[in-house]
């Protein structure tokens, strides 16, 4: 009677501290300096981000966004939101409407488990100041979702840009919504010839 108590107590004790465990292990890690990049591509899919926030609580600016030609490449360009010092996220989620499509998506991602640790060395190897870090997002009108890392140095570090890639490429899923509270913006990149003049079909 005695072993089966001891038992149970084993038992019980692995179960309280599970939540411990869980928190360890979903612990952010310390804090980095960098700024967030919101950006979009390729030519031809401008999109607008109703909503954009790491790990469901950090609200990033998004918007208007288009623009990048390559869209194999991270954005040279877009929205910038400097975070200061913060952790690596673990999550990104994003709600965004395609102009060329009139078709409203959403997408959860959960970053690979190693990412903090691939950044801990990307800032090792560049560190600030002489680097300065971003995370940049790259969202297309055509439902797709790209994420990287960058290091950059303005003046002359040897490498000028070096990029991390974390979600090489992932597809949002495509949600209700009401395409006429965009309708004035859609008709004006229509007439400025960055969408075809009629909706089509979104790529499958």
């Amino acid at each position: 009677m005695r072993s089966a108590l001891k038992g149970w107590r084993g038992v019980l004790l692995r179960l309280s501290l599970l939540p411990a465990l869980v928190g360890c292990a979903s612990n952010p890690g310390p804090p980095y300096p960098y700024a967030v990049v919101t950006g979009g591509g390729p030519d031809g899919w401008p999109a607008w981000v109703e909503e954009l926030t790491f790990d469901n609580t950090r609200r990033m600016a998004a918007g208007a966004i288009g623009g990048n030609p390559d869209w194999t490449i991270p954005p040279q360009t877009g929205k910038v939101t400097v975070i200061g010092n913060g952790p690596v996220p673990q999550t990104v989620q994003a709600r965004w409407f395609s102009h060329r499509t009139l078709t409203f998506y959403e997408i959860d991602l959960a970053f690979p488990e190693d990412t903090e640790k691939r950044v801990r060395t990307l800032y090792r190897d560049h560190p600030p100041p002489e680097y300065t870090h971003d995370l940049m997002v790259g969202i297309s009108g055509d439902g797709r979702v790209r994420v990287w890392w960058r290091a950059w140095c303005g003046r002359d570090c040897g490498e000028d840009h070096v990029y991390l890639p974390i979600i090489k490429e992932a597809v949002g899923q495509r949600i209700e919504g009401d395409p006429a509270r965009y309708a004035n913006r859609t008709a004006q990149q229509r007439e400025r010839g960055r969408i075809p003049p009629e909706p089509e079909p979104p790529p499958r």
